[in-house]
C-alpha cells in the first residue's frame, strides 16, 4: 500500500481512538491490499477464489471490530436471544 493510500486510510479512521484498534486496522487492511495484488498475478483460479475467501473474512472482521469499538463508545450492550 502506497504511502498516500495508507495516508487516506488513516484520515478515514481517524473517528477511532483506540490507537492499538486504529493500528490493527490498518495493518489489516494494508495486507488485505498486499494480498489482493498478488493475487491479480496469479492465473491459478483456486489459489484467486481462496485469496478472496480470506479477503472477505478480513473485511468482516474489521466491520465487526468497527461496530463493537462504536457500540462500547456509547455504552450499548449487545443482548443475545
Amino acid at each position: 500500500m502506497s504511502e498516500k493510500n495508507r495516508a487516506s486510510t488513516q484520515d478515514e479512521l481517524s473517528f477511532i481512538k483506540d490507537k492499538e484498534l486504529k493500528r490493527i486496522i490498518e495493518d489489516s487492511i494494508q495486507y488485505i491490499s498486499l494480498i489482493f495484488d498478488n493475487t491479480k498475478k496469479s492465473s491459478n483460479n483456486l489459489y484467486k477464489e481462496e485469496t478472496y475467501r480470506v479477503i472477505i473474512l478480513y473485511v468482516i472482521s474489521i466491520i465487526e471490530a468497527i461496530l463493537l469499538y462504536i457500540l462500547k463508545r456509547r455504552r450499548e450492550k449487545i443482548t443475545y436471544v
